[in-house]
């Protein structure tokens, strides 16, 4: 299988999966960038927009279940970031929540 050292990842917790990347396309949309991905395999399709907001990019994602059954799937996003780029890596991890513009550092 191939290693990917950033992007989406999601995993079926109820059915106990591996994390799996989620491959798709990119396209830009004025300033922002839309990503569209999904596994066949899992039944998950995702949107996600990355909008530039002053010095931070704004993530909203949907991620949709095409297999009609009830589950618990967790949706995570990884950014590589060179450490000498940014040498505080706690300081950049969030906590993400599924209502539209809540997050909360983790400190």
């Amino acid at each position: 299988g191939s290693i990917h050292a950033g992007g989406f990842f999601v995993r079926d917790v109820a059915a106990g999966s591996d994390f799996v990347h989620l491959g798709g396309t990119a396209t830009q949309q004025g300033s922002n960038i839309v990503f569209q991905g999904s596994d066949s395999t899992l039944g998950l399709q995702l949107t996600a927009t990355f909008a530039p907001t002053g010095e931070a990019i704004q993530v909203d994602a949907s991620l949709k279940d095409t297999s009609g059954s009830d589950r618990a799937v967790s949706l995570y996003f990884a950014l590589p970031v060179a450490s000498s780029f940014f040498p505080f890596a706690s300081a950049a991890v969030c906590i993400f929540s599924s209502k539209p513009g809540a997050v909360s550092p983790l400190i």
